[in-house]
């Protein structure tokens, strides 16, 4: 099996972050790189690191995962309950689409959880994540209230702000039951993956034309500052403790 090189979305928007993490997480390099609510693994073509594990509540995602990446390792678990109780110091923590997106996500607990990853990572480490809007966040009082915090653990610390052409999918893809996550099966999301081939590369080209021409000119990442719907954070060079 072919393993993806790069993520491709059904937006600019949200193809844009993938291209911000590539960028990030090219020089990130060490023994273990953990991602965070990672699913199936999609982020790991990303990863430099010799060891990757990706952490989710979602079994099914992690075997899906598994089946394309053999070498991984998939743990079946909350990010909280893996930072609290993993005895490993990463050299690099990634956590996107979770904190403010993610309806399985516990979002009152987003600050929180950031601060864990911090604590959680090796010395001269790096982290990277996103926030979404979900719920009415402020993100600019989010960054001004972890900015303080995050420079004094890290030598560099970037923020980004972005949202531009980055349409939410509304329709539910997973559920709880009483036997865990299921699937949700969905007509429209059924068409979306039977398009012809060549209308797909054709589409899939275009939209990441537009994310890198986002990218190359960061005034078009939030439509000149009127969609800061994300906040986009990496950070490298965790500090020793005091």
């Amino acid at each position: 099996m072919i393993k993806n090189l790069f993520r491709i979305s059904s937006t600019p928007g949200k193809t844009l972050l993938w291209l911000l993490l590539k960028k990030d997480l090219t020089g990130v390099k060490g023994d273990l790189g953990v991602d965070l609510a990672g699913g199936s693994m999609l982020n790991k073509c990303f990863f430099k690191t010799k060891r990757y594990v990706s952490v989710d509540i979602n079994q099914i995602k992690l075997s899906e995962g598994m089946e394309v990446y053999p070498d991984a390792i998939a743990v079946n678990e909350t990010i909280q309950n893996y930072l609290s109780g993993t005895t490993e110091k990463p050299n690099l923590l990634v956590c996107v689409q979770t904190f403010g997106t993610n309806m399985f996500f516990e979002h009152q607990e987003t600050v929180e959880v950031i601060k864990n990853m911090s604590k959680t990572l090796s010395f001269d480490g790096s982290m990277t994540f996103n926030v979404g809007s979900f719920g009415d966040v402020d993100l600019v009082e989010l960054k001004n209230k972890l900015s303080p915090f995050l420079k004094a653990q890290f030598q560099n610390v970037n923020f980004r702000f972005y949202g531009a052409m980055h349409k939410r999918v509304k329709l539910p893809r997973w559920k709880f039951t009483e036997d865990g996550i299921i699937r949700v099966e969905n007509k429209t999301l059924n068409k979306i993956g039977v398009l012809k081939k060549a209308k797909h590369l054709v589409r899939s080209i275009f939209i990441l034309g537009l994310a890198y021409t986002m990218y190359l000119l960061p005034p078009l990442r939030t439509a000149f500052g009127k969609k800061k719907l994300y906040l986009y954070c990496f950070c490298s060079g965790k500090l020793k403790e005091k």
